[in-house]
């Protein structure tokens, strides 16, 4: 067996180098890319391990070298079925002319008369031509019993290596069969032949043996290692890992393209097999309706708010304020309450100012906290109010001294009922709006305000956030326009964002 590595740079001029070096009848064993400094000349180049039996070798070589040039480069460029045709038609008329020949040369006779006419004369002295035509033949029956006793042997020896080779045929097999994902470019697939009765081969020797025994039982080897990868060759459909049948693998892939994480997307594909038939499975919007129905009662909302202090905490960018701003004339303008805003956010340049205009539009009080003491002396001025607005400075992911900042100005217990308010934005990504949350987690926030709706395909954040801190959602900013860009929250809403439900109609 003879095993040789090939390094081009595309898989097509790999598998021609294999054909032209080692002939139609071998086979891959591996290939892999070489990127980066590796390949020819640094760039990018394909490795290839093929392999082909010496006897199958050598006869490719033996009918190549007895082409001319222009000749030679026609067949090895021509495909692989016509180079095996014409290497097995080479061989086979080179066998024929040699039998030919050593049976037409000489006859075998002339040699048993020769010595019969020189013993002879030593045992009889003289002889008459029938008794000389005796001898002859009692000397060519020897011969006859001689050749088929050391016929016998060869036949012993030749049945040795037949097992052996025919073993290494049945590997050969297995591995084409293997690797025959790195073999399409061949045009037609390596065919074992069946076993034939044929002519007595060359007696190898036990080296060449015991050689052959080690390359199948490296083969062998190289066929184990493949089954236990099986997966490199076919990948898992989404969801196998989960135990998802192949049937509901659409709706599992089209939750996690909307955002959902993939065990909350998991969870409820599951719940959608376990209450539908096997036969509804690939029916997409039947599993959709379960999916849809289930997320209706999982899905918290807030209700209303109530009178007392509404403290809005959140990341910078989020939306904190605009939310602020539009609840507030919400409650001011629909529901009739007193309203009152402040802010206790003095870092960020402008953040006052920006309020103060929005309040005096509005025709509400305004204030500015700027430490706990402010507090008793803010409240007491707006104890008429029935709902009291308190934004607080943006916090960054990594910085905690805006955190301890908040926590100074407001104090730990505030005279009037209070809630507290996140506000993030479904733009972010799910882990970013975790480590968010978990930072404002000891103010106690009581729900979530969602912003920039119309910012994002992807609204799965709204759910995740919803289970990983089992709170409601409290409401939606859905534009920028002021005030009427905003929404209260509802499970139906969520539901259309997720499956575009609205957008559907529109359509239709």
């Amino acid at each position: 067996m003879q095993v040789r590595k090939f390094e081009a740079k595309s898989m097509q001029d790999a598998l021609a180098m294999v054909k032209r070096e080692l002939g139609p009848e071998a086979i891959i064993l591996a290939a892999k890319d070489n990127k980066g400094s590796f390949g020819l000349a640094g760039e990018t180049s394909v490795e290839v391990t093929a392999a082909v039996s010496g006897h199958k070798l050598k006869e490719h070589q033996f009918a190549i070298s007895r082409l001319r040039d222009q000749d030679r480069d026609q067949v090895l460029n021509s495909p692989a079925k016509h180079q095996k045709s014409f290497v097995e038609k080479s061989v086979k008329r080179y066998v024929e002319d040699e039998e030919y020949r050593r049976i037409t040369m000489r006859r075998y006779i002339d040699i048993d008369e020769e010595e019969a006419r020189e013993e002879l004369p030593k045992r009889n002295g003289s002889a008459n031509t029938a008794s000389a035509q005796s001898y002859v033949q009692q000397g060519n029956m020897a011969r006859v019993k001689q050749a088929i006793k050391q016929n016998k042997l060869d036949f012993v020896e030749e049945e040795k290596n037949t097992e052996v080779q025919e073993k290494s045929a049945r590997v050969t097999a297995a591995t084409k069969k293997a690797l025959q994902a790195f073999s399409d470019d061949f045009e037609e697939e390596a065919v074992v032949p069946k076993q034939e009765v044929s002519r007595p081969a060359v007696k190898e020797s036990n080296s060449e043996v015991a050689d052959l025994r080690k390359q199948i039982e490296a083969l062998e080897k190289v066929i184990a290692n493949f089954r236990d990868i099986p997966r490199n060759f076919l990948p898992s459909h989404p969801g196998a890992q989960h135990d998802i049948p192949y049937e509901l693998s659409p709706s599992f892939e089209n939750l996690l393209k909307k955002g959902i994480e993939e065990t909350y997307a998991a969870d409820l594909v599951m719940h959608a097999q376990n209450q539908l038939e096997k036969a509804k499975w690939s029916k997409r919007s039947v599993v959709d309706a379960v999916i849809a129905r289930e997320l209706i009662d999982r899905i918290k909302v807030s209700k209303k708010l109530e009178n007392g202090v509404h403290i809005f905490v959140g990341n910078s960018g989020s939306g904190k304020t605009s939310s602020l701003i539009k609840m507030a004339a919400r409650q001011l303008i629909h529901h009739h309450k007193k309203v009152a805003i402040l802010t206790t956010d003095i870092l960020k340049v402008g953040a006052s100012e920006q309020l103060k205009v929005y309040a005096k539009i509005l025709n509400v009080p305004f204030g500015i906290v700027r430490s706990k003491e402010d507090w008793t002396i803010v409240l007491e001025a707006l104890r008429d109010m029935d709902m009291i607005f308190v934004d607080t400075p943006g916090v960054a992911l990594r910085n905690l001294e805006e955190i301890e900042y908040i926590k100074a100005s407001i104090p730990d217990s505030i005279p009037t009922h209070s809630h507290v308010h996140l506000v993030q934005s479904v733009t972010m990504k799910n882990a970013d709006a975790k480590k968010y949350a978990e930072k404002f987690k000891v103010f106690g926030f009581e729900d979530i305000v969602f912003t920039k709706l119309d910012e994002s395909v992807q609204h799965g954040l709204i759910y995740n956030q919803s289970l990983d801190f089992n709170v409601p959602i409290l409401g939606f900013g859905v534009g920028t326009n002021m005030p009427e860009d905003y929404e209260e929250a509802s499970a139906e809403r969520v539901i259309d964002l997720l499956f575009r439900l609205s957008s559907k109609k529109e359509r239709e």
